[in-house]
């Protein structure tokens, strides 16, 4: 098994409609990612930044 890694930013340009869209979005793949990683604990790792 190799390393892997998933990186994420939204551009600071999007707003309004978008903005609320693209949140949606990446809170959806964080709980996915989090239920997986329960399930996987020895192989799933997540480590969240905010900037």
């Amino acid at each position: 098994m190799t390393d892997g890694h998933l990186y994420a930013m939204l551009d600071k340009g999007v707003a309004g409609d978008d903005l609320e869209k693209a949140r949606i979005i990446l809170d959806t793949m964080a709980l996915g990612l989090r239920s997986i990683a329960e399930t996987y604990e020895d192989s799933l790792k997540i480590i969240e930044r905010k900037v």
